[in-house]
């Protein structure tokens, strides 16, 4: 299972390893790939996991989500 995530970067930072990391530490969570240049993150799943448990993610880590697939 895979879920696409288009996000917008609130604070301008360059490096988005911390977004990746907290991705990565949800259970449901196999990998995380981030597009930094286009803004894409790509989880790829053990099973579902809730649009609002990642845009709490999101939110803590001052992303903002524009699209959730």
């Amino acid at each position: 299972m895979k879920k696409t995530i288009k996000f917008k970067d609130k604070q301008q930072k360059k490096d988005m390893e911390h977004l990746r990391k907290a991705l990565k530490k949800l259970e449901k969570v196999k990998d995380v790939e981030v597009d930094e240049e286009n803004y894409v993150a790509t989880l790829y799943l053990f099973e579902d996991i809730s649009d609002p448990v990642l845009e709490r993610i999101f939110e803590e880590e001052e992303y903002e989500i524009v699209n959730l697939d």
